[in-house]
């Protein structure tokens, strides 16, 4: 792959199609005059701007909008404007911030840009320095928003996914996305969304794994309060969660005839009928669909409707498993130690020879999500700098490598311990998961209690928890 095809330069395509749209900033400040000229100067220039006087109006506009830029005053009356900051960035650590200080808060600004913030501004200064600072934020902003920069590698097969990816981002027309488990299908339907004329409404992903026959009416198109015996509050439905946006239908192959009936249904009205409501409503959804399944076989055997398959086979994307993607094996591996040792505060830069010949020869049955697997076993169990082979042999002897792709574990727990015996076979995430879940339930559902336990920040926990009900899994 030519450096001019790299997954950074998107032919100028996705650089364009940003310039068009309308970058929305957060503006947080409590007096109404100053309000009115920053909202005044922004709106003029282009932007979308959401105002907020409180930094509990901030919070509440930061968690129900998707935010490009905030320029936030440091001097709010029901809270310090960088405890703010810092609570917003832990969410969206990318997210630009510009803060905003009088004379004698300049140490204060000083401050907040050590946290993270990405300029500061001291009042009073004019349009023109404002405009320039929000600029400088919004091509920030851009360069961070490009979806292909979450992929490493440029392999032949993975520069066709990219030119795959980015064809399928300018059509509306439904994705059926195919792929061994861990190879990234969830990235790519992600990134398809990112790239489209879309993405500033919602990608909303459905799993159908392990669905019940009742579930999907249910999670397609929601539900009112008392709809059914255990209705005690209503549910928006996916399909209309989507509506502008995509949805994303995981695990295609697992749902039987009768569920894929009634997709088909919904597929070819666009209308969804929500349980115990009288009303219908179109809706406008892009369908994107996975299976780490052959739909060839599942179609064969009589497991997957032919009228469904033909419905969704528009856009056909086959997502190449790790094994073969030569280079791109040990320029994954690196880019993924280094964030996992950032993550776990240690100490790793590179990778020793054997270990980087045993990373290429290893056959990779659960792809990306293995390895990911692999070296934070290691860079936890192990001191850094160099990853050395001895240190991946654990985590990719045949037993254990047999028992990890494709493993489904269910991780609720009738007791408060896990014997270590339950955690073979089960991936690092999982048993994470299993510890938290465990110490809440010892703490009474009590976040800062259960991080004062685990040693960890409570922010830390709720971004666990918070992932978890998004399920966002860019390697399924």
């Amino acid at each position: 792959m030519s450096s001019a095809e790299t997954p950074h330069n998107v032919n100028g395509w996705f650089d364009a199609m940003m310039q068009d749209r309308a970058t929305r900033v957060l503006l947080v400040e409590d007096t109404p005059t100053l309000r009115m000229i920053y909202e005044g100067a922004l709106s003029g220039a282009g932007y979308d701007v959401i105002e907020a006087a409180t930094a509990q109006e901030g919070l509440e506009a930061f968690y129900s909008t998707m935010l490009d830029i905030v320029l936030l005053d440091l001097t709010l009356p029901d809270r310090d404007g960088l405890s703010l900051m810092r609570e917003m960035q832990s969410v969206r650590p990318n997210l630009p911030v510009i803060v905003t200080a009088e004379d004698r808060s300049i140490p204060h600004a000083v401050e907040a840009m050590q946290a993270g913030a990405q300029n500061f501004l001291v009042k009073p200064f004019d349009e023109a320095q404002l405009i320039s600072a929000v600029s400088a934020a919004r091509l920030q902003c851009f360069e961070r928003a490009d979806p292909l920069n979450s992929f490493i590698g440029t392999s032949d097969l993975m520069g066709k996914t990219y030119a795959q990816l980015r064809a399928a981002a300018r059509s509306n027309a439904p994705v059926f996305i195919t792929g061994e488990s861990g190879s990234g299908k969830a990235l790519c339907a992600r990134t398809i969304h990112g790239l489209s004329a879309r993405s500033r409404r919602n990608f909303v992903p459905v799993h159908c794994a392990g669905m019940a026959p009742e579930q999907l009416s249910r999670e397609f198109c929601g539900y009112t309060r008392g709809a059914f015996p255990e209705a005690r509050t209503g549910k928006t439905g996916a399909a209309m969660l989507a509506d502008g946006g995509t949805l994303y239908i995981d695990d295609l192959c697992d749902l039987n005839l009768d569920q894929q009936a009634k997709l088909l249904g919904f597929l070819e009205g666009s209308t969804i009928y929500p349980l115990g409501d009288e009303n219908t409503y179109r809706v406008d959804t892009r369908i994107i669909c996975a299976t780490s399944r052959d739909p060839a076989e599942e179609l064969r055997m009589g497991r997957l409707r032919e009228d469904l398959f033909y419905r969704l086979h528009v856009v056909p994307i086959s997502v190449p498993p790790l094994r073969a993607r030569g280079a791109d094996i040990m320029a994954l591996a690196q880019h993924s130690l280094t964030r996992i040792s950032q993550e776990e505060e240690r100490h790793f830069d590179r990778i020793s020879p054997d270990a980087a010949e045993i990373l290429q020869a290893h056959p990779w049955p659960g792809n990306i999500r293995q390895l990911i697997n692999a070296l934070r076993l290691a860079v936890v169990m192990y001191d850094g700098p160099v990853l050395e082979a001895h240190m991946l042999l654990p985590s990719l002897s045949d037993d254990y490598a047999g028992a990890t792709p494709n493993r489904r574990v269910d991780n609720t727990l009738g007791d408060t311990s896990i014997p270590p015996s339950g955690l073979i076979g089960q991936t690092l995430a999982q048993i994470e998961r299993a510890v938290i879940e465990a110490a809440l339930q010892r703490n009474s559902d009590s976040v800062p209690k259960t991080a004062r336990e685990l040693d960890v920040a409570p922010s830390t926990l709720y971004r666990k928890i918070a992932s978890w009900d998004v399920s966002e899994d860019p390697a399924s």
